[in-house]
Order: C-alpha cells, then sequence, then structure tokens
C-alpha cells in the first residue's frame, strides 16, 4: 500500500487510572477515579481520569468529584500525584523515537509520529504502528490504542475507534468511508456549541457534514467551517512536531482576592490570550497546543491542554478556544486563586488554512495594524471588547515566560 504520509496516533487508555492500577494490582477490574489532591481532601477539585468501570455510572473528566462520586459511589477514589506519572510519558516517549525521530508528545498520554522514510528500518506503516502498540505494552504494561492514517486529525479519530487497546488503520483515500457514520462530536476540534449549531441545520453525523459541502458550512460557521470539511474528508495537517522543538509562551496572574464570576474570568482569558497572539505573531508563529492552568483557593491545581488545528496566533480564536475550554474545565462554582493560559506547538500556519479568503486577509491585515500600534505607544494599547471585564487588578501583573 502506497502511503504518501503516515501519521500514528499513540494514546495511552485512561493514563493516571492504568499507572495507579500497575502500582496497586487491587484495582484492576474497580471502577477508579483518580482526582482531588494529595492532601487526602476528597470533598473540593475535579476527577483527572476515570476507569471505564466508572464511565459506565456517567463519570467523565473534569467532573467535580462530589458529583463523580454520587454518581458511582462505589469507586476507588485515588488522589493525583500519588504515583509518578512523568517516569511512564518518558518511558513510552524513548520506545516512541526508537521508530522515528519525528516523536510530538501532544500531552503526557498521547502523542503523534511520522513514520515517512522509516520502512527500510521498521517495514511498512501498519506493522510498525502494531510493533509499537505491543512494545509500549510489553516494557511499560500500559495498555495503548493506536490510529494510523495520513493526516493528524484522522488519525486521532483512529485511535478512538481503536480503544481500547487496540489498532484502527484508516487506508489513504478511505478517510471519508471510515468517518461517514460517525457522530460530527467525533471530529478533533468540533465542540458541543458548534455540533448544537451543525444538529441545528439536521447535520448530526460527519457523513452529512461531508455531504453539506465546503461551501455550506462556511455559510453555518465561518472559517472554521472550511476546516471542519477538509480534516473530514482527510485533508487536514499531516505536520508532526518534535517535542524538543517546541517552545511554549505563557502568561498566569494570581489575584489578590480569589474571583469566581465568570464574565469576569473571561475577560482576563481575552487580556491574557491578546499578549499571547502579540508574541506569536511578532515571532511569526502560529500555536497548535493550548494550555490552561487554573488553580483554587485550597491550592488545587489543574494543568489541562488541548490541539488547536489548523495552528493559529489570531487573538480571537485563541480567546474563544481558551474561554470554551475553560468552561469545560473549571467546575462553575468554586472561586480561583490563579490563572493560566499557554501556548506551545509552535510551527508555520498549515498551508491553505490561515487567511483563506478576502475576510481572512482583512483580518490578518488588522491584526498587523493593531500590534504596529501598540509598538508606536508603547505599553498602550487597543483591547477587545471582552478584554474590558476584566476589572479586577491581579496580585501582581501577568508575566510572560
Amino acid at each position: 500500500m502506497n502511503w504518501p504520509t503516515a501519521i500514528v496516533h499513540v494514546d495511552m487508555d485512561t493514563f493516571f487510572v492504568s499507572v495507579e492500577r500497575l502500582h496497586d494490582r487491587s484495582l484492576i477490574g474497580k471502577p477508579v477515579i483518580v482526582g482531588g489532591g494529595q492532601d487526602g481532601d476528597l470533598r473540593r477539585g475535579v476527577v483527572a481520569a476515570c476507569s471505564y468501570e466508572s464511565r459506565a455510572f456517567g463519570v467523565h473528566s473534569a467532573m467535580p468529584l462530589a458529583q463523580a462520586m454520587r454518581l458511582c459511589p462505589e469507586a476507588v477514589i485515588v488522589p493525583v500525584g500519588r504515583s509518578n506519572y512523568g517516569e511512564y510519558t518518558s518511558r513510552v516517549r524513548t520506545i516512541l523515537e526508537s521508530f522515528t525521530d519525528l516523536v510530538e508528545m501532544a500531552s503526557p498520554d498521547e502523542a503523534y509520529l511520522d513514520l515517512r522514510g522509516t520502512d527500510l528500518l521498521h517495514g511498512e506503516p501498519i506493522g510498525a504502528a502494531h510493533h509499537i502498540r505491543s512494545r509500549i505494552a510489553a516494557q511499560t504494561g500500559l495498555p495503548v490504542s493506536i490510529g494510523l492514517a495520513t493526516t493528524r486529525t484522522q488519525a486521532k479519530i483512529a485511535s478512538k475507534l481503536s480503544k481500547p487497546s487496540g489498532l484502527f488503520v484508516v487506508a489513504p483515500g478511505g478517510e471519508a468511508a471510515i468517518v461517514r457514520p460517525l457522530s460530527i462530536s467525533a471530529l478533533p476540534g468540533l465542540g458541543p456549541k458548534t455540533a448544537k449549531r451543525l444538529n441545528g441545520a439536521n447535520i448530526r453525523t460527519l457523513g452529512q457534514l461531508i455531504d453539506a459541502g465546503e461551501e455550506r458550512l462556511v455559510r453555518l460557521l465561518g472559517d472554521h467551517g472550511a476546516s471542519y470539511y477538509r480534516r473530514a474528508i482527510g485533508k487536514g495537517s499531516a505536520q508532526v512536531t518534535p517535542s524538543r522543538e517546541r517552545l511554549q509562551i505563557s502568561t498566569e496572574a494570581t489575584f489578590g482576592d480569589d474571583i469566581g464570576e465568570r464574565e469576569l474570568i473571561h475577560g482576563k482569558l481575552a487580556r491574557m490570550t491578546m499578549k499571547l497572539g502579540s508574541q506569536l505573531r511578532k515571532r511569526e508563529q502560529w500555536a497548535g497546543t493550548l494550555t490552561l492552568k487554573i488553580r483554587y483557593p485550597d491550592f488545587t491545581t489543574l494543568t489541562r491542554r488541548e490541539g488547536i488545528e489548523p495552528r493559529t496566533n489570531d487573538d480571537t480564536i485563541l480567546y474563544r478556544r481558551a474561554r470554551d475550554f475553560f468552561d469545560r474545565v473549571w467546575d462553575g462554582a468554586t472561586p480561583l486563586r490563579l490563572l493560566g493560559v499557554g501556548v506551545a506547538n509552535m510551527g508555520d500556519a498549515v498551508q491553505g488554512d490561515m487567511f483563506e479568503d478576502e475576510d481572512g486577509r482583512k483580518r490578518e491585515r488588522l491584526l498587523q495594524t493593531l500590534d504596529s500600534i501598540g509598538s508606536a505607544k508603547g505599553n498602550a494599547r487597543l483591547i477587545w471588547g471582552s478584554a474590558l471585564e476584566a476589572k479586577n487588578p491581579p496580585a501582581a501583573p501577568p508575566e510572560m515566560e
């Protein structure tokens, strides 16, 4: 089989739970929830990870622990950080880098590999993917799901289809046929608000999304509609950026008084993402990963990451992604002591995904103008209206890393 590109998505199944089970075999087969903190206070905090047994009761990641315990009272609660998860991430990464130098750790429990040019060493991509899965299982004891396809998006969809602990291959040219029966929520990056909008247009499956065509999706969703369409039919990005080459820019603020008003937090996110977008444009880089950090008054700290596809350095896109991401992670009630947001997985804009039409080019010129005004005026710069909500100053100004 001729693979023009061969992208593997590696997903360690229920990673935190799997690591805990390696250290405590009595947890195997039981509903397990990893969450809270090492201080043993399980009344606060959220679910960091949960086993398939607990998911059967409706438990999911980022759910408040109290709610999870009501849904699954027989679950075994394991405090976050009891085991050294980073050690296992490093071991998996070492195995992956034995197959190719092009390894991108998208998070502690998932990675992308580009297998192009490795045939002489490891054989055809399908065989190599089998070897990757079996080697991780043999050398770490961790269950792993593998997806192989020609693009990042399709590989990630494939890894989900392979769960638990399997391998799913989307052959070149077969992308549309594989995804057609799937729900639109199976497309990475397509969130619940967009799904609701598409459902209102009677688009519920990826087959219906493909049949709607690019022009209609653009009318419904703006520029993102074109990206969703192309990725669904298998024409998304195949770029894998080695983790050692990925830079990160982040900003965070510790508040003088804890804040719990959603609109106020959104305003602070707007200011932070404006700063990040400006820094990215100065570096002529586009971010492919968004990082969110929140800390509660009891010092429970959550750090979450998700991919951005296509990459972007647009303030408004970064803000909307950060806002929606925050709304999914935050428990909605507990005030915050600290808020941080960052971007990583830097690279060039994916060809054809950025500023592809006249509106996009106008938007690019607007951002360049705002950056020029900011440079000319020193610390003074124009800000988006949403950022005006952030009226409560932090205890210390945000700092860039």
